[in-house]
């Protein structure tokens, strides 16, 4: 009787840290925000990912008109998603990205431009409705 318990425990341990760990899709949309680095002040973006091979493609488009485009790379063991971005217009908000990609598919980031030597923290979640870029 204990063998068919431990076995029943184990199996269960087993599937429940399988589950936790199992990759979380990126593609879509999002709402995103966070602080600007030296002014601190609020920003909000729409982001959309797309698989692109073995990396994703980024494109955001901010509240105050600024748009960004950027390449990352998903670690699905570790969940996470590690990309550069560039805005065109502006060459000097060229900048990498670490973001913990949560298991609803959210994410929590740390960010800097190349040109800075401080960080800030921003947040994505899945857009219930998107404006096109």
């Amino acid at each position: 009787m204990l063998k068919p318990l431990v076995a029943m425990l184990f199996a269960t341990a087993v599937h429940g840290a399988y589950a936790e760990t199992e990759p979380v899709k990126l593609e879509g949309r999002y709402e995103c925000g966070g602080k600007e680095i030296d002014t601190h002040a609020d920003f909000k973006c729409n982001m959309s990912i797309e698989k692109t091979g073995e990396t994703y493609r980024i494109k955001s488009l901010c509240d105050d008109g600024s748009s960004y485009l950027g390449t990352g790379i998903y670690f699905p063991e570790k969940r996470q998603l590690t990309l550069v971005f560039i805005n065109p217009k502006k060459a000097a908000e060229t900048g990498v990205v670490a973001a913990e990609v949560k298991q609803d598919g959210s994410m929590a980031s740390t960010w800097t431009y190349l040109n800075k030597t401080s960080i800030e923290h921003g947040y994505c979640v899945r857009a219930k409705t998107y404006a096109k870029q």
